[in-house]
């Protein structure tokens, strides 16, 4: 079962491909253009929560953004981290 989070990856990349493909169509460009935006906005939302929660947890500001950056944007990408990836 695909995560809200793989879904919205899976979208994003499918309607990156589409921008790209699709040129001549702006009315299809229109669209898949502003819902990569609101994803991308939807992402930077998730990461800014999670760098909060973390810091509530204790992490400084800068170890909680290093986790964000890696990828770690919601609960099920924390809980699926193992002991080889925090090396």
């Amino acid at each position: 079962m695909l995560t809200n989070s793989l879904k919205c990856s899976c979208i994003h990349i499918y309607l990156v491909n589409l921008l790209q493909a699709d040129q001549g169509n702006q009315g299809h460009q229109a669209a898949a253009a502003a819902i990569v935006a609101h994803i991308q906005e939807q992402q930077l939302a998730q990461e800014g929560l999670m760098r909060a929660a973390l810091m509530r947890l204790g992490l400084s500001h800068l170890a909680a953004t290093e986790f964000t950056n890696n990828g770690i944007i919601n609960m099920n990408r924390l809980r699926s981290l193992t002991e080889a990836s925090l090396e």
